[in-house]
C-alpha cells in the first residue's frame, strides 16, 4: 500500500516553527532524523517530543494497521548520498504539498561539492608540480656539477697529452743521443782494430829484420 501525503508529512523531519523542513535546513533535517514508524492514511502520528495539542497529533478517524515505511526513503545519518535521497523522492506522492529540497538545491550542493573537489585537486596537482620544480632543479644542479666535472677531466686529460707528447720528444731525444753514442763507440773499435793491425804489422816486420 503506498503511503499517503499525510503519512509523508509527518514522517518528514518538522521545523522547528511547525512547518515541514525547508529548503535552508533540507540536508541537515533529513540527515538528522532516523525511519519512523508510521501508519497508514488517515491514521494518527504522535511524535514523542511535541506536547499534546499540537498539529503532529489528530484524531483517528479510521484506524488502520500501523505500516513501516522502507528505510530507503530516508537518509540515514552516517551514510548520505544522492542516490538515498533520489529514492526518497521517488516515494513522495506527486500531489503531495510536503516541502522537500528542489532540483537546483541539489545542483548546488553538486557544485559545491564537485567545486570543493576541484580545489582539493588543484592542490595536489599544485603541491605535484611543486615537488616536480625541486626535483627539476635538483637534477639542474647535479647536472651542473657533472658538467664540472666533465670538464675537470677533460682538462686533466689534455694535461696528461700534453706531458705525454713532451716525454715522447725527450724519447726520441734519448734516442738520437744513444744512436750518436753507438756510431761513435763503433767508430772507435774500428780505429782501434786499424791500430792494432797497424801494430802487429811493424812487430812482425821488426821481428823479421832482425
Amino acid at each position: 500500500m503506498q503511503p499517503g501525503p499525510l503519512v509523508l508529512k509527518h514522517c518528514l523531519p518538522q521545523h522547528p516553527n511547525g512547518r515541514n523542513g525547508g529548503r535552508k535546513s533540507g540536508f541537515a533535517s533529513l540527515r538528522a532524523k532516523p525511519p519512523c514508524l508510521c501508519t497508514g492514511e488517515g491514521a494518527s502520528y504522535k511524535e514523542d517530543d511535541h506536547p499534546e495539542g499540537s498539529e503532529t497529533e489528530m484524531a483517528e478517524e479510521n484506524p488502520t494497521a500501523p505500516t513501516l515505511v522502507p528505510d530507503g526513503v530516508f537518509i540515514s545519518a552516517s551514510l548520505f548520498s544522492y542516490a538515498e535521497l533520489g529514492e526518497m523522492l521517488k516515494h513522495i506522492p506527486s500531489g503531495s504539498d510536503v516541502a522537500v529540497p528542489s532540483v537546483k538545491m541539489f545542483e548546488a550542493a553538486e557544485m559545491l561539492v564537485s567545486g570543493i573537489r576541484g580545489m582539493a585537486q588543484q592542490q595536489q596537482a599544485e603541491a605535484s608540480l611543486s615537488a616536480a620544480r625541486d626535483d627539476n632543479e635538483a637534477l639542474r644542479m647535479e647536472l651542473v656539477e657533472a658538467k664540472s666535472r666533465e670538464e675537470s677531466a677533460d682538462a686533466s686529460l689534455l694535461e696528461a697529452e700534453d706531458e705525454m707528447a713532451l716525454l715522447r720528444g725527450e724519447v726520441r731525444q734519448l734516442r738520437m743521443e744513444v744512436s750518436i753514442e753507438k756510431k761513435q763507440r763503433e767508430d772507435l773499435q774500428l780505429c782501434l782494430l786499424v791500430q792494432k793491425e797497424e801494430l802487429e804489422a811493424e812487430f812482425a816486420a821488426e821481428k823479421g829484420g832482425t
